[in-house]
Formats: C-alpha cells, sequence, structure tokens
C-alpha cells in the first residue's frame, strides 16, 4: 500500500538514501552524501515544505521536490528532483506525486512548470509527458581545461555584482542555473570578467566550491571578445571546468568550448508545462 505525503519532516538521510538508490542504473554518477545534496538544495532553493514523497511500508520510494521562485503574478515551479526506486516503476507514483503538488499550488494559469532530463532517459521523458510536459529545448554538458598561455590583462576576479553586468547579453544556462537562482546564495560564487578600458566586456560566473560555471555574459550573441581569455584563466584557477545545462542554440558557445577540446559528456533536455 502506498501512501503519499510531504517531505517537510523527513529526515535528509532517508531523502539521500532514497534518491541514491533510485538513481543506481543512472547514465552519470549521482551518489549524494548528506552535506553534498544540501549543499545542493540551499544552492538550489529546494522548498521540502512542498515536495512530496511517496512510501511502501512507511519506507520512502520516491521523491518529487520542489523549487518555487514567486513573481507578482505568478509562480516558476521546478522540479529538482523526481526520483523512484526501480522496484517501484511504472506504477504510476509520479503521476499521483505530481498530480498531489499541482492540486495544492495550480492556483494561476500564468503558472509555470519546468524539469531537465537527460536525452537517454526515455521512460522518465515519457512519465512527465503523460502529465503535459514537452521537450523546449536542448542543453549540453561540457568540461575540461585549456592552457593557452594567453595574457591576464584585462582579466579580473572580483565579487559577483550582477549590477555590473545588466550592459550584457547572457547565455540561458537553465533554470537551476538561472539568474535568479544565483541571486539567492552570491556568497556561493565568484565573478571574472574581462574589461576593456575600464568596461565590462565579457564576464562569468563561476561556484567557488566546484568549478561549475552557471552563468556566461558577453556583449552580444555575436560577440565572444575575452570568453577566452577568461576561459583560460579559470582553467588555472580551477582544475576540471564544468559548464552545465548550455543552451544548445547559443552556437557560438558551443563551437568555443568545440574548438578549445572541452568534452561534451552528456545533455539533457529541458521540458516545460506553459
Amino acid at each position: 500500500m502506498y501512501e503519499y505525503k510531504k517531505l517537510k519532516n523527513e529526515k535528509i538521510i532517508n531523502i539521500v538514501n532514497c534518491i541514491n538508490e533510485s538513481f543506481i542504473d543512472y547514465e552519470l554518477d549521482m551518489v549524494f552524501t548528506v552535506e553534498a545534496l544540501e549543499t545542493r538544495f540551499k544552492l538550489a532553493g529546494v522548498n521540502l515544505g512542498e515536495s512530496y514523497g511517496v512510501y511502501y511500508n512507511e519506507n520512502l520510494v520516491g521523491t518529487l521536490l520542489i523549487v518555487q521562485q514567486v513573481d507578482e503574478n505568478k509562480t516558476d515551479h521546478f522540479l529538482f528532483n523526481a526520483s523512484i526506486i526501480a522496484e517501484h516503476r511504472s506504477k504510476g507514483l509520479f503521476k499521483k506525486l505530481f498530480s498531489l503538488y499541482q492540486e495544492n499550488n495550480n492556483n494561476n494559469l500564468k503558472d509555470f512548470y519546468s524539469v531537465e532530463v537527460l536525452e537517454n532517459n526515455l521512460q522518465a521523458i515519457h512519465s512527465y509527458q503523460s502529465v503535459g510536459f514537452e521537450i523546449t529545448n536542448k542543453l549540453m554538458f561540457f568540461k575540461g581545461n585549456i592552457d593557452l598561455k594567453l595574457p591576464l590583462e584585462g582579466v579580473k576576479l572580483e565579487t559577483v555584482d550582477l549590477r555590473k553586468l545588466k550592459h550584457l547579453y547572457h547565455s540561458y544556462f537553465s533554470f537551476e542555473n538561472s539568474i535568479k537562482t544565483v541571486n539567492m546564495n552570491l556568497s556561493a560564487y565568484e565573478m571574472i570578467s574581462y574589461y576593456d578600458l575600464d568596461i565590462i566586456v565579457s564576464s562569468i560566473i563561476i561556484n567557488k566550491q566546484n568549478g561549475k560555471i552557471v552563468q556566461i555574459y558577453r556583449s552580444s550573441e555575436e560577440d565572444l571578445l575575452g570568453i577566452k581569455e577568461i576561459i583560460n584563466y579559470t582553467s588555472n584557477k580551477y582544475y576540471n571546468l564544468f559548464i552545465t545545462n548550455l543552451d544548445s542554440n547559443d552556437q557560438m558557445l558551443v563551437d568555443l568550448f568545440v574548438d578549445l577540446k572541452f568534452n561534451n559528456f552528456i545533455n539533457q533536455y529541458q521540458m516545460e508545462i506553459k
């Protein structure tokens, strides 16, 4: 007999164990510690008070972890994690979890739902499609390191100040890496910028802990001035760089990382209900 309830009072270790067991057959290494998952929850803004779990014989066997970002007239709902332990799949548990969440949170027709899923995870894609999600974009993951012996003149490491970047174009990097999400935990990130005279013409925002680039800014969509210099500088600071959820439609940036011999090690889809 399955039971569904919110995860507000659930012990974090039980959530970690459920997620780890659910991802045993996952394409990526997704083994979390309590500390690592709590850090990701904080950075993303996961709301356990609005997240749901499904239980079998009082054991947690599935989760639906939610991030909510509220604007004046709508709420963005991001499915941070939806996981079901293998032996309990294909029983409609995700559909029930999502239905419960929507019943308690779908108060505005303008609300927006999104999720990110590996492109080869066909079972998950089908589950999301069954509740109304559609594929809207392809997001790319790169990792690598370069040493081009480029001059450091013009490159500056600084505290994140998004006000300095308002005049720049920025690439889309998914909900989890959005400006709103970064803005909630600015101290976890640093900014590396390229200056032409006293003006920032390009910049990246990077997670201090793991070298994950979450935002890339440049003077225009067609201009990559300073990006290569910034990547070179950052490669010398972090042994491995990760670029996660880069919009595949940003062909100039995609081509740059390919030319720099970064490894496009996996891709995923963004799916949405509008």
